[in-house]
């Protein structure tokens, strides 16, 4: 009841974003799933300097409520949608709005052995995956200026 109220609350344009996110947040698991990584790399974009300059108000509000909505859309969807997955749907988002965002990838040792995570930043701002991140080394960013 409480997801349902969520979405009644919210006003069309932020209903499209999230449709927009589900749509993504698939198409990146789907991606994942199916694709060998370094296709899904060379999809995701290319190692780049990462751009840090700050964005005009108007695309840091766009860029914060894709993230929430990409955060909301994950923990209700009915598959599984990881770091990885989220900072994909995030990137193809803001690509599509012309701003520029970096994938960072990193490892990690845990008990298991190896973890990894992925997050998503566009300039100075997190987009996804900043929970837990400074624990993590980047092996690897993926950016692509759009436009």
């Amino acid at each position: 009841m409480r997801r349902f109220m969520q979405l009644k609350e919210m006003n069309w344009k932020s209903r499209g974003t999230l449709s927009e996110a589900t749509v993504f947040l698939g198409a990146a698991r789907l991606m994942i799933k199916l694709l060998p990584f370094r296709t899904v790399r060379k999809l995701t974009g290319k190692p780049e300097r990462h751009d840090t300059r700050e964005q005009s108000p108007v695309q840091t509000e766009r860029i914060r409520q894709i993230g929430k909505i990409i955060e909301m859309a994950s923990r209700h969807l009915p598959w599984e949608c990881k770091c990885l997955a989220q900072a994909m749907a995030g990137k193809y988002m803001l690509a599509w709005r012309g701003i520029p965002s970096t994938i960072y990838i990193g490892v990690a040792r845990d008990e298991q052995g190896l973890a990894s995570h992925a997050w998503l930043k566009s300039g100075i701002l997190w987009v996804t995956g900043e929970k837990g991140s400074e624990n993590f080394t980047v092996i690897t960013d993926l950016t692509e200026n759009p436009g």
